[in-house]
């Protein structure tokens, strides 16, 4: 369906369905933008914000709290990611931006079961970038496996746009996985650069 119109908020980051997103609002736009949200209730757009632009494709989200009210209208909040949207158009009728969108149809079913070769390279990113191992239950709920490893990992923002405008599952487990191959190496290679930092120049590189 489409011809809906919803707020934009560009950010430099990617949102994802059923990802936490902690925000603080500060520009007195973006603070008429979420108090109008609060006040209806309703979501608003996130969309990746580029050198001249914005992408074509974004997600809603829903704002769960309020964690910090400042009192001069700045605020710190806690969004979750909704649905994902394909812009139409774009309105200029407010201090912020809205769009018309088209709201997309979730497609999360993939192969049963989590994808071992997929799983492994997210489980070795993770442990390289955070120090631990990730608990399977944190995503066993998780609609889009997909979703929940890019929203996880510190891939490149272009890498997890592309992720998100992908409608099949299975399209995006597959191109994940092509991702995180070539992830991996670098992480590695900086895990062993900082080890050797750790021994004070005396480990093997």
């Amino acid at each position: 369906m489409s011809g809906i119109r919803i707020p934009i908020f560009p950010l430099d980051l990617v949102l994802f369905p059923e990802m936490i997103l902690p925000l603080h609002i500060f520009e007195p736009r973006y603070r008429q933008m979420i108090r109008l949200c609060l006040d209806l209730p309703s979501e608003f757009g996130v969309v990746l914000a580029r050198s001249g632009g914005i992408a074509g494709y974004g997600c809603t989200a829903e704002i769960s709290e309020v964690s910090k009210d400042y009192g001069d209208g700045r605020m710190d909040i806690v969004t979750e990611g909704r649905s994902v949207f394909r812009i139409v158009g774009i309105i200029s009728e407010q201090p912020y931006r809205e769009a018309d969108v088209e709201m997309l149809a979730q497609e999360n079913g993939g192969p049963r079961g989590e994808p071992e070769e997929l799983v492994q390279a997210y489980e070795k990113c993770h442990r390289i970038v955070y120090g631990h191992s990730p608990k399977a239950e944190d995503r066993s709920g998780a609609g889009s496996l997909a979703y929940f490893i890019a929203g996880d990992l510190p891939l490149p923002v272009d890498d997890k746009q592309a992720v998100l405008e992908l409608r099949s599952e299975q399209a995006r487990r597959t191109l994940l996985l092509e991702r995180l191959r070539e992830l991996l190496p670098a992480l590695e290679l900086k895990n062993r650069v900082r080890e050797k930092a750790r021994s004070n120049g005396h480990g093997q590189l």
